[in-house]
């Protein structure tokens, strides 16, 4: 299309800006660039959505989704075939904000190509098209999902188990019971979610089972499972890991004999006022009050932080990152890229590396891993070069394999 015809369409609109506006989207600054994507976005002028086609491919992730939800605005489907060209671009953040990009347009012409991204090398890719082929209403789409339950990649694992759950895909529940013992965080408590959601529930002895296992995470989503599925006869278990040696465990036990509000069970939680974990002393003081009828529970025992946004020193109490990324994602918009989840959406498009740098340095390891996930999907020089920092000073096995993996597909040692 001639650039000419199209700043001559654009001029009434923009006049002496034109110009400027164009010469920011190339600008070297990501803000820039960004900001000038939302400004060609607000303009209502269809015509120029083929200037937003180079964003695509550019190398930070945030501005290539400033690019995607400006066409989305222009609802400018008539770029849909440039766009899906990229689904093959050499580069695996690109292919996966193509798809991303196609599912914000509503394209219905591309759904067999972002499909057979479900096997492409890149777990990026792989992660982006299962949202993508959700957001293009593709109901059938589940059982081509499913395999990916058993994907080398833990973030695709992630994006398969709620994708099962957005499509109410009750056939699989039986699949998700084993995650119930994985231990990773966001996996079991993302499943523990789905069932719930599905109306399936683990037997009195699978709980058990797992409230005796020897991972203390697991024992921790054992407990709140005893809320979540309203299995109140296993009350006396839960009391007993009230004197559990992970400070998880009794964090739980402590606010789900809270929510059960069942007085006998108040002389237990009055011996963890003692507790040395602060978190759990808080907990069993605010559990007291709620069964003298002084205060209530929270209805969410999902560990809400006070704090606005997630940095190291601000640590959440026990086992609240995964049940905050559910929730994060189920407030999602249908133009919000799915990573933003991770990262709890509090990182929007016109921050700095730096405010992923604190999520990289916090206690947590799935928090770390989560960090890692969202640098590798910005995938700017910047971003890569906090990942090799991050890398360089990591102990937690899984999070360093995440890392170096980012850093593989990325090009650097």
């Amino acid at each position: 299309m001639n650039v000419l015809l199209l700043l001559a369409g654009a001029l009434p609109l923009l006049q002496d800006t034109a110009e400027t506006l164009l010469k920011q989207l190339k600008d070297p600054d990501a803000a820039v660039r960004i900001t000038a994507a939302r400004r060609v976005g607000e303009s209502c002028k269809p015509q120029l959505a083929p200037f937003l086609l180079p964003l695509l491919e550019d190398e930070d992730g945030r501005v290539r989704w400033s690019g995607a939800d400006a066409i989305r605005v222009l609802n400018s489907q008539y770029v849909e075939g440039d766009i899906a060209r990229l689904l093959n671009h050499r580069n695996g953040g690109v292919r996966a904000d193509a798809a991303f990009a196609l599912a914000a347009i509503g394209s219905k012409a591309a759904v067999r190509e972002v499909g057979l991204l479900l096997k492409d090398a890149d777990p990026r890719v792989r992660a982006s098209a299962v949202f993508a082929l959700l957001r293009m209403d593709t109901p059938s789409v589940s059982k081509e999902i499913a395999p990916l339950l058993d994907d080398g990649d833990a973030r695709v694992r992630w994006v398969a188990v709620s994708a099962l759950e957005a499509l109410k895909a009750k056939t699989y529940a039986r699949d998700l019971f084993r995650f119930l013992e994985d231990r990773d965080p966001l996996l079991r408590y993302n499943a523990l979610r789905t069932l719930q959601s599905f109306g399936e529930k683990p037997g009195a002895g699978e709980i058990e089972k797992l409230m005796a296992h020897a991972d203390p995470g697991v024992r921790a989503d054992a407990v709140l499972s005893v809320e979540l599925f309203q299995a109140r006869y296993l009350l006396p278990d839960v009391a007993k890991l009230l004197a559990d040696s992970d400070a998880g465990v009794r964090w739980n036990a402590v606010r789900v004999l809270a929510k059960a509000g069942d007085k006998t069970y108040r002389p237990d939680i009055v011996k963890v006022l003692e507790d040395p974990d602060r978190d759990v002393r808080l907990a069993a003081t605010r559990a007291v009050a709620a069964i003298d009828g002084q205060e209530q529970v929270s209805p969410q025992p999902d560990g809400r932080p006070s704090f606005s946004r997630l940095t190291a020193s601000n640590p959440l109490v026990h086992g609240s990152y995964a049940r905050l990324v559910v929730r994060t994602l189920e407030s999602l918009g249908p133009s919000t890229h799915w990573s933003a989840a991770l990262s709890l959406g509090r990182l929007p498009l016109m921050t700095g590396v730096e405010d992923l740098a604190a999520m990289a340095c916090h206690p947590l390891p799935e928090v770390r891993r989560s960090a890692a996930w969202s640098l590798e999907q910005w995938g700017s020089a910047d971003a890569i070069r906090e990942l090799q920092r991050a890398a360089g000073r990591e102990q937690d096995p899984a999070v360093l394999k995440a890392m170096q993996d980012a850093l593989s597909r990325a090009g650097k040692k």
